[in-house]
């Protein structure tokens, strides 16, 4: 996650990723949930196995 240009880890082994309008809801295996709000995608990278996610 990026915010004021600070890169860091919001969620270390997120399994599940569900977006509905402005929430982005990343869920583990054991199924602890992170809500982030006013936030969006901006790269997934599948070879880094990385999502960022940038504020508005």
């Amino acid at each position: 996650m990026v915010e004021g240009g600070v890169e860091r880890v919001a969620m270390e082994e997120a399994a599940k990723i569900v977006i509905r309008g402005d929430v982005i809801t990343c869920s583990d295996i054991v199924g602890r949930e992170l809500r982030l709000e006013d936030m969006d995608i901006d790269i997934i990278d599948l070879m880094k196995h990385e999502i960022v996610i940038r504020k508005r």
